[in-house]
């Protein structure tokens, strides 16, 4: 009996020990105007979403948005800004169509059209299994026509 508790012991440290890593997620606005943030993973078959994170010209902000996996999608648009004399907005998201809706939100319904919702094109960061394996701090940074990210352990 005690060696069974013993065994069944290990097996819950170790399976502990297997668990993912916990990943703090940072947007940086390098634009000149406002963006709104939607952040989104592959998850049991289907897909886990959550949205709209403000972040103000030339700022940082922390975003509080678990995920498990791999790859984490991003999008973000910007609010309507002048040039000149023409109004443009910007897009960022090219690579994979979660559905999201217009006011703020959060579901596990993103692979599929729901009441209210809208497809929108999300760009993807992908971690290296050492990545997954180590708290690592994932950092946006947005410009005009791109996005960098930076992957960092803690």
């Amino acid at each position: 009996m005690k060696r069974l508790a013993r065994l069944t012991t290990a097996a819950v440290i170790l399976l502990g020990s297997c668990a993912a890593a916990h990943a703090e997620i940072m947007a940086c606005n390098n634009f000149r105007a406002p963006i709104r943030l939607a952040l989104a993973y592959d998850s049991d078959g289907g897909a886990t979403s959550a949205g709209w994170w403000r972040i103000e010209p030339n700022s940082c902000r922390d975003i509080d948005f678990a995920f498990k996996g791999a790859s984490l999608y991003y999008t973000a648009d910007s609010e309507p800004y002048k040039d000149g004399s023409k109004t443009y907005r910007d897009h960022w998201g090219n690579k994979k169509e979660f559905f999201v809706s217009s006011k703020d939100f959060k579901t596990n319904e993103a692979n599929r059209k729901w009441r209210g919702a809208k497809p929108m094109m999300f760009s993807q960061t992908e971690l290296s299994p050492q990545q997954q394996a180590k708290p690592v701090v994932i950092t946006y940074h947005f410009t005009h026509g791109r996005t960098t990210t930076e992957i960092k352990f803690k």
